[in-house]
């Protein structure tokens, strides 16, 4: 835009000099005589003639820039007030010119001259003002200066009117799609640097909102909130997919990092909606992207990106979008190593999740001076119809994802009859679980746990060599043995089920909407002995080292490894 304070420098200089003009004429006593007409008229047609040249011109490379990055960038152009200036003085200009043409006969010699010489400076003004109008016009077709316009028109008060304007009218656009447009056309045309800057816009942006905008601006399905949906669950997952079908990896991987950046300063402000929109459109990565190495790259980023958010959230408190963005990450990423092919590589960060995601958001809750609730395993399925601490949906969370994680690394054992998970170290992340769980009051969740971990040694059982290999979760029994008889007695009786969580199908229905509820597919159809036999048979095992201990607490420290293994036999 031109600027205001140069623009009136400029006139009043134009000014100055018709005044000075008008002296001098007068003290000369000077006049136009004759030649009036013919310089009016030649002022009126080469300033018309220009005017349509210069613009269509202009306006032709405007729509040709739209249709590059965004149409919906000619109506910006067009409401610039640079641009309705420049085309008021050009009126203004040739209208002048055109009315002293009527009123020639009129006025006297002198004041002819006087019009003669402003319809003159009028035209040097409109030339003036063309000329810097198509500079700053050039400029803002330019990848930079488009964004930069954008930048300009994204403050808070507009993208809440915005927001707001298009939810009353679904013809008008929303604030954040423009941005969008132009950062997505960038990558359809490799340019790093302008989806870059692009991707730093948004950010920003939505960050300034967040820091200003008031509680009742996010509320949910408010217009903005449903705006933020929109670009951290939807917009932000395409801008990864066309980057990852372009070859930018890197600035698919510059997209986990715009949403980390938006997810911290939600948490910083301590506003839940935008977190959960940003937790969820991350958590979608993991099962969005295919198995090429560069969509594995940006899904262990994705993943890094809602561990530390879910662990930011539970160290603020927020403890609603920590449960649902630990639920959410457990679910897809069950889901994507369900669509894994035998021909994909072990990835790590599923053991990561195993050992140090899940376990420890359960530990730092349990820390944390938050009164638990003892449920069942209906936390979830009651939230809609109850009022359910979000602590409590937290702590069934952790364990609802690690479940179904785990569950879903043994089905693609079996099936692809290849290693997965690094089990030696996801075993220590579900007995640190546990252990934290046994100093806690919650015995329910403290025992399915456990007989979680029973039905997967006995899956180890039951498998072959390569499946759920290193699988070592004694520890956990030998925590407590009386504890350990306990729960198998439990399981045997009825009274839980340690199964149904690991035979529910992996990446089924979304639990957050579902309330958890999904449909079980056993993981082993015909095995050579039932879970039943199997606990039977553990429990005589433990309770036999049970009694060998003297029924202490914490007995397998006071017993040598080796005197276990012939008690096993």
């Amino acid at each position: 835009m031109v600027g205001l304070e140069d623009d009136w420098r400029k006139w009043v200089v134009l000014a100055l000099l018709l005044i000075g003009l008008t002296g001098v004429a007068y003290c000369l006593g000077y006049t136009i005589s004759g030649t009036e007409e013919s310089i009016l008229n030649t002022l009126a047609r080469a300033q018309a003639a220009i005017f349509a040249i210069v613009f269509s011109v202009l306006i032709l490379g405007v729509r040709l820039s739209a249709s590059s990055y965004s149409p919906r960038l000619a109506s910006a152009f067009s409401s610039d007030p640079a641009y309705k200036w420049a085309v008021g003085i050009f009126a203004i200009s040739i209208g002048f010119d055109v009315a002293v043409l009527y009123l020639i006969d009129l006025v006297s010699d002198f004041r002819l001259t006087i019009f003669v010489h402003t319809a003159f400076f009028l035209a040097i003004g409109s030339f003036w003002t063309m000329y810097e109008f198509v500079n700053e016009t050039l400029e803002k077709t330019t990848p930079e200066g488009i964004l930069d316009q954008i930048s300009d028109n994204l403050a808070p008060e507009h993208i809440i009117s915005e927001s707001e304007a298009s939810a009353e009218d679904p013809t008008n656009r929303d604030p954040f799609l423009t941005l969008i447009s132009v950062i997505r056309s960038s990558i359809e045309q490799s340019d790093r640097v302008s989806a870059k800057i692009g991707l730093d816009i948004l950010a920003d942006r939505i960050n300034d909102l967040l820091e200003t905008g008031s509680e009742e601006v996010f509320r949910e399905e408010s217009p903005v909130d449903k705006s933020l949906e929109n670009v951290c669950v939807d917009q932000l997952s395409h801008i990864v997919e066309d980057a990852v079908d372009e070859d930018l990896t890197q600035t698919a991987i510059e997209v986990t990092n715009t949403a980390e950046s938006i997810g911290e300063t939600a948490i910083e402000e301590e506003v839940e909606r935008p977190l959960e929109h940003v937790l969820e459109g991350q958590t979608d990565l993991v099962n969005l992207l295919g198995f090429a190495q560069s969509e594995e790259r940006v899904r262990r980023d994705a993943i890094d990106t809602s561990r530390g958010l879910i662990s930011d959230s539970i160290d603020a408190e927020l403890w609603y979008p920590a449960a649902v963005g630990t639920r959410r990450l457990g679910w897809r990423s069950a889901a994507s190593v369900m669509k894994r092919g035998g021909d994909q590589r072990q990835d790590e960060r599923y053991t990561t999740l195993l050992i140090n995601g899940f376990p420890k958001y359960l530990r730092d809750l349990l820390q944390s001076d938050k009164e638990l609730t003892e449920y069942q395993t209906t936390a979830w399925h009651y939230r809609s119809l109850e009022d359910v601490d979000p602590a409590d949906l937290l702590s069934w969370a952790c364990y609802k994802s690690m479940t179904e994680l785990t569950s879903a690394a043994v089905r693609y054992e079996i099936k692809t009859e290849r290693p997965f998970l690094n089990w030696k170290h996801a075993t220590h992340g579900w007995v640190e679980g546990f252990e934290e769980l046994y100093e806690s009051d919650l015995e329910t969740l403290t025992r399915i746990w456990m007989g979680t971990v029973l039905y997967l040694d006995y899956l180890e059982s039951e498998t072959g060599p390569v499946v759920l290999n290193d699988v070592d979760p004694h520890r956990l029994y030998m925590k407590d043995y009386g504890f350990t008889v306990d729960t198998i007695d439990s399981i045997l009786d009825g009274d839980i089920d340690a199964r149904i969580r690991m035979d529910s199908y992996p990446g089924g229905p979304n639990p957050i909407d579902s309330g958890g509820i999904n449909y079980t597919v056993p993981i082993i159809r015909d095995p050579d002995q039932t879970f039943q036999e199997f606990l039977e048979h553990q429990r005589s095992v433990y309770e036999a080292v049970d009694s060998s201990a003297g029924g202490r607490v914490g007995g397998f420290w006071d017993l040598d490894i080796d005197d276990l293994d012939d008690n096993k036999e």
